[in-house]
């Protein structure tokens, strides 16, 4: 039991709400981007670009009218937002960076002391100079000799040394051409009063916020350990952070019926709960509900086991499984209409003729085509198409009746 009891049902439909996916505003997309990653405190950034890449699928999920280069415009050129390592390679605010500085400590330690980062921090002042003498580089601006072993695969000193100072803190992606990462230094890029603000007192100031940032990302969490807490902090950190949360009055704890999990909330968060849970919206919603494709590593599905328990949808992404080991297929996108994960489903665009491929459709038992009406998949799929510059749909195979959809 918590402070207060809701049903399960209850706690989907809030969910569903503080991730956006309700929203149909009209405001700035920009400003709405803005909204949406200091409230859930980041979004994950992966390189693949099968139908546009990992952040920018999260986005398109919830801004209406959202596109790429919004994201590179708040990145790299208005600088409201920067890459970092927060739960893996991420993008968070830049008011935010002051926080992570232990992380920044951490690999600035391990780039001086391992086996790997030795060779590649005796040529860290020489590339620092090299940046300060030409600006931004990327890593085939300047030849160091052979190359080095590092973390992911043997790569040249040059490019291990951008990586390996960008994490330790020294360094900032500038701006990116494609996949291409250009660097500069921290202090041309972050402003000062920034660089210099220190946060935590302590180790325990440190993880409480982290817990909380956390929290945060879902709106209603539990404290089970998990894929959620990647990066984060571990089992007996977030459980002593949690007590301590709660003590403060920082997080509340929210009771699920039938469920014997605990569940919480941020008390910043609570006012918006208590407004949503005595307003129609979530009735409204339900009769218009709003189909929409999730990234494969979306927020809202970071914890694979806290969504197989509340939505009842198991997924893992299986890009990085041999073809032969895969349940469904290389890059598959889940599904969602309304409070349910309905269908999953593996797309391709084609950039040169700017068309939309669907390889495969795969519905959750008890749904098919017959109960989503046509207008509304024509509707979600033009916006997606929108999105990724793409001009028409085509399904590359053919299924049976109650398999793929026909639009």
């Amino acid at each position: 039991m918590g402070d207060v009891e809701i049903t399960r049902e209850q706690l989907v439909s809030f969910l569903i709400y503080y991730q956006q996916f309700y929203s149909e505003s009209a405001e700035s997309p920009h400003k709405l981007v803005l909204e949406y990653i200091r409230k859930t405190g980041c979004i994950q950034f992966d390189p693949l670009d099968v139908t546009g890449r990992n952040a920018d699928l999260v986005l398109q999920s919830r801004i209406p009218g959202y596109r790429e280069e919004i994201l590179a415009d708040l990145l790299y050129r208005k600088r409201k937002l920067i890459d970092g390592w927060d739960k893996m390679m991420s993008i968070y605010p830049m008011e935010d960076w002051p926080y992570f500085e232990r992380k920044r400590s951490d690999s600035l330690y391990h780039l001086k002391n391992s086996e790997r980062g030795k060779p590649v921090y005796e040529v860290a002042a020489e590339v620092i100079k090299f940046i300060k003498k030409n600006g931004p580089v990327c890593s085939s601006d300047m030849d160091l000799g052979a190359s080095t072993d590092w973390y992911w695969a043997p790569t040249s000193r040059f490019r291990a040394a951008l990586e390996g100072l960008f994490h330790a803190g020294e360094l900032i992606i500038h701006n990116k051409v494609k996949n291409r990462k250009y660097y500069d230094l921290s202090s041309n890029v972050i402003p000062r009063e920034i660089i210099k603000r220190k946060i935590f007192k302590n180790e325990a100031d440190y993880h409480d916020w982290y817990v909380l940032r956390r929290f945060g990302n879902w709106g209603i969490f539990w404290n089970n350990s998990g894929d959620g807490w990647l990066g984060a902090v571990k089992g007996t950190e977030l459980n002593a952070s949690v007590k301590r949360l709660v003590a403060a009055d920082k997080l509340r704890k929210i009771g699920v019926k039938n469920n014997l999990n605990s569940f919480f909330i941020r008390a910043d968060d609570y006012s918006l709960f208590e407004k949503y849970m005595q307003s129609d919206n979530h009735t409204e919603f339900a009769k218009n509900p709003l189909l929409k494709f999730i990234a494969p590593l979306d927020n809202f599905i970071w914890d694979r086991k806290f969504i197989e328990e509340i939505f009842g949808f198991f997924y893992r992404w299986e890009v990085y499984k041999p073809q032969n080991e895969r349940n469904f297929g290389y890059y598959v996108l889940p599904v969602l209409f309304g409070n349910s994960f309905i269908a999953r489903f593996e797309p391709r665009r084609d950039k040169k003729t700017k068309t939309l491929f669907i390889k495969n459709w795969w519905w959750e038992e008890g749904w098919s085509q017959k109960k989503i009406s046509k207008k509304i998949i024509e509707k979600s799929l033009n916006r997606f198409c929108a999105f990724l510059g793409c001009t028409s749909v085509s399904f590359d195979i053919s299924l049976p009746e109650n398999g793929i959809l026909k639009i």
